[in-house]
């Protein structure tokens, strides 16, 4: 099962993928002819650092077939997009929101402030730097988090896995449409 988020619960723009899988294989046992799940162990942070280079590597060569760069400054201004000549300005300000980054003022340059609920920060919250033996990796832009694992027999903790993963980036009913036709998040 997998689900392709767009953005972030923020709505900025932030494309990335949930994904749920099998930990393991079946495989029929010989003397009863029953299927039996055999479960594999939990990656190493090298192996999924391994599979987060082998995407960055795939997405670039795609990327740059089609002539676009993961990295904004790896191509020559005869190379850029369109709207980079056009409209450069314009085409900075669509960068720095992709990438968080304020454009004016005085953080511009700098990551966006963000607002965040206090029940939604971890209680141990004091560094951003996973434990050395968390299955996670960063490989120029492609972040790969192996983290979550659920037995198939939790059918309450599986299916609060599978909503996750299949929830819009914001709740329909936290929308308000205002008087002038916008719509505010609320709550």
């Amino acid at each position: 099962m997998a689900a392709i988020q767009r953005s972030d619960s923020a709505l900025r723009l932030n494309v990335h993928f949930h994904v749920l899988a099998l930990d393991g294989v079946y495989l029929r046992a010989p003397e009863t002819g029953k299927l039996v799940f055999h479960s594999l162990p939990t990656p190493t942070r090298a192996e999924v650092a391994e599979i987060a280079t082998r995407t960055h590597v795939r997405l670039k060569r795609i990327f740059e077939k089609h002539g676009r760069w993961l990295d904004p400054h790896a191509h020559s201004d005869a190379d850029a997009h369109p709207l980079e000549q056009e409209e450069p300005g314009l085409s900075a300000c669509y960068a720095a929101a992709a990438q968080g980054v304020a454009v004016s003022g005085e953080r511009a340059g700098q990551p966006s402030l963000r607002l965040v609920a206090a029940q939604s920060l971890p209680p141990q919250a004091t560094s951003t730097a996973p434990p050395p033996d968390e299955p996670v990796a960063e490989v120029g832009g492609i972040s790969l988090f192996v983290k979550q694992r659920v037995d198939g027999r939790d059918r309450r903790q599986l299916e609060r896995l599978c909503r996750y993963i299949t929830r819009p980036p914001v709740a329909q009913d936290r929308l308000e449409e205002r008087s002038d036709g916008r719509f505010e998040l609320t709550r």
